[in-house]
């Protein structure tokens, strides 16, 4: 346990942005989404909205750096990766009448979509370039409903869906999931060994095909990595891709540039 919380803060301490705006976004009456802004290396290719799994909630300081057990799933602990890529990131916490999280039922309410819409609309009308959104295992459940439900200013440029936990919203787990009528690029990625039982990598494929007019799709399962012992579906277990962060999110920066 020692090995683990000394290799996650050492991956957090790495990740540390240069510089950061903490932002709270309007979204609905009395209620704001806080974000932390952090530009690219150089200009923006696009922007990618992370959303993170678990409750959501990374209790952002007002210098917009995470402080919750949240902070070590890898889309935040090695998020400069993509901004060394040229992808600005947006790092999204839960809306200020959550501030301790969220269940995943959330992620699929008009009011969770609200807050989204909002923040895809501000970074779109401030920065002028495409907008993404990055979901990672419940945040992937958030992703989907986006596409399923923003639209105009508010609909995401491109999804990118990693360790999705969407076998849950299925009544019966074998059954497809719905189709999605996104036609926007998707990237689904999955861990070949990931050992949570939200996110077994069999579901991935099932997931992409749910997205039946996505152009273009693709689907990107994983291998390798320290894989160390610990909760299967936190931070430090395969689910988080922990020791090929860097390999992930390159694909992801990748596909986001130029998706194929």
């Amino acid at each position: 346990m020692r090995v683990l919380l000394a290799m996650i803060c050492a991956a957090l301490f790495a990740a540390a942005p240069a510089q950061a705006e903490f932002v709270r976004v309007p979204s609905r009456p009395g209620v704001t989404v806080p974000i932390a802004i952090e530009p690219p290396n150089g200009p923006a290719a696009a922007w990618a909205l992370l959303l993170v799994g678990g409750e959501g909630a990374l209790n952002l300081s007002d210098a917009g750096a995470p402080r919750t057990a949240l902070s070590s799933i890898y889309v935040i602990r090695s998020r400069q990766h993509l901004t060394s890529a040229g992808i600005g990131v947006v790092v999204v916490d839960m809306p200020s009448d959550r501030p301790s999280g969220a269940k995943p039922a959330f992620r699929r309410s008009a009011e969770h979509m609200a807050d989204v819409g909002a923040v895809v609309r501000t970074i779109r009308q401030r920065f002028g370039r495409p907008v993404w959104i990055v979901g990672h295992s419940n945040g992937a459940i958030s992703a989907g409903n986006a596409a399923r439900s923003l639209s105009g200013a508010e609909r995401p440029d491109g999804l990118v869906m990693t360790s999705s936990t969407n076998i849950k919203t299925r009544r019966d787990p074998s059954a497809p999931v719905n189709p999605i009528p996104y036609t926007r690029p998707v990237l689904v990625i999955a861990h070949k060994s990931d050992g949570c039982s939200l996110s077994p990598p069999s579901d991935a494929p099932v997931l992409l095909a749910a997205f039946t007019a996505a152009k273009p799709k693709a689907l990107r399962i994983f291998a390798g990595g320290s894989g160390l012992r610990g909760d299967p579906c936190h931070g430090g277990s395969y689910h988080s891709f922990i020791g090929i962060e860097a390999e992930v999110m390159a694909a992801i920066a990748a596909f986001i540039r130029n998706p194929r």
